[in-house]
């Protein structure tokens, strides 16, 4: 519970609105109206920020849009203990009712990592073995990317943000198909 939680929110009216009581800031967060079987899971992350509007750029896991092409409002900025909401939003839409997972990587704050054949910029949780990596790929296949974790990862999910592709999703358990 201290580098990833479950959180189930009601906003109570389309206005801004802060949920709380994380135990630490989370740094990527994956959500869902989980009452409504049209809404897809959307991931937001700090390393990726959030500005204004429309928030978050969300990517969502379960289709290949590329990131932010949706012009509606979705996290508009993580805290100490919790995340804010948007009005209307995918996120935060009065009568829904939302579940999110919460992972803790390293409060906002990133590193470039320049071990392997691509530059990268990470944020790290070596304790929870988690890390959000973001990079420019050059096209190139079998290219390798630093990831900060010190240990092999057993999960990596990949997602081109500029274009609508699948995701490219690793596990140890079911190695590179």
């Amino acid at each position: 519970s201290a580098h990833v939680t479950s959180y189930y929110y009601v906003p109570d009216a389309d206005t801004w609105n802060a949920w709380t009581g994380f135990g630490f800031q989370p740094d990527f967060t994956f959500q869902k109206d989980y009452a409504s079987s049209v809404t897809w899971w959307g991931t937001c992350d700090s390393t990726r920020g959030v500005d204004a509007s429309p928030g978050c750029e969300a990517v969502y896991v379960n289709d290949n849009s590329a990131e932010g092409s949706s012009t509606t409002e979705y996290l508009d900025g993580y805290q100490s203990d919790g995340f804010t909401t948007g009005q209307n939003g995918s996120f935060g839409a009065n009568g829904g009712t939302y579940m999110t997972g919460a992972w803790k990587a390293n409060g906002g704050t990133t590193a470039s990592n320049g071990v392997g054949d691509i530059t990268s910029t990470t944020q790290v949780n070596t304790t929870a073995g988690f890390s959000i990596v973001k990079y420019t790929g050059n096209g190139t296949s079998g290219q390798t990317i630093g990831h900060g974790l010190g240990v092999v990862p057993q999960c990596i999910w990949v997602k081109n943000l500029a274009r609508a592709e699948s995701w490219a999703v690793y596990h140890v358990f079911n190695g590179a198909t």
